[in-house]
């Protein structure tokens, strides 16, 4: 098992993890969290994740671009352009296996973006569900998202 920058994918049915090309989330800016209660507060961090999702013969994948130091309270913006030939969507799951969020389909060329919040610290997936992207090209990518003060979660 190989890991680079947070991410690890994993290969269709086998059980080998390759190792992502470039990882990315790019520290856009950090907010002041709110006094008093929690309910409503504004996140401790944003962050950008780029990524590309490609195509490589029967291998499909999201490709990182950047360094990525995402941790439990950021808020996240997810930036996904679609390099290959095939239509991708993308769907955030988080540890425990609920869905976080998602984006809808994107063409080939296209981009979309879309805004979440991670509350916990874990190993979350990045799933495409576009057909048999997942089951069949190992269209999967994971990612650690470390604790609030930026240890490993693990």
């Amino acid at each position: 098992m190989q890991r680079s920058h947070g991410f690890r994918r994993h290969a269709g049915s086998v059980v080998g993890l390759r190792v992502a090309v470039l990882a990315v989330a790019t520290l856009t800016g950090v907010v002041g969290t709110a006094c008093g209660s929690d309910a409503g507060a504004e996140p401790a961090r944003t962050s950008t994740l780029v990524l590309e999702a490609y195509e490589d013969g029967d291998t499909y994948g999201y490709r990182p671009v950047g360094a990525v130091d995402l941790r439990a309270g950021d808020r996240v913006t997810v930036d996904l352009r679609n390099v290959g030939a095939l239509i991708h969507d993308l769907a955030v799951i988080h540890p425990d296996g609920s869905t976080v969020a998602t984006l809808a389909a994107i063409a080939a060329g296209g981009a979309g973006t879309f805004e979440f919040d991670l509350e916990d610290p874990g190993i979350y997936r990045l799933n495409c569900n576009v057909e048999n992207h997942l089951t069949e090209h190992g269209m999967q990518e994971f990612i650690e998202v470390k604790n609030a003060d930026g240890s490993s979660a693990r």
